[in-house]
């Protein structure tokens, strides 16, 4: 499952639930965050308030922030990309 924000922050998941715009949204199974080219966090689970401002990460995890440069030098791109 993917969901997009309007910023272009994403949220890849086996599973992502939530009821309204209002509530939180929760995300299991393979999390993959990306914000941008600037972060990118993988977890078990993650939990996002409803306008993606704010996140938690929990289980098995691990996150990188890249600078403009360091993301020109890795090839990155805002693109999801399937293995």
């Amino acid at each position: 499952v993917l969901v997009v924000a309007k910023d272009g922050s994403s949220i890849r998941a086996d599973e992502i639930f939530f009821t309204d715009r209002e509530d939180d949204i929760i995300a299991k199974g393979n999390v993959v965050v990306k914000r941008n080219l600037d972060f990118y966090a993988t977890s078990e689970k993650a939990r996002f308030n409803s306008d993606f401002t704010f996140f938690e990460i929990s289980g098995k995890t691990k996150s990188s922030v890249f600078s403009d440069s360091e993301n020109l030098k890795a090839g990155l791109t805002n693109e999801w990309k399937r293995k």
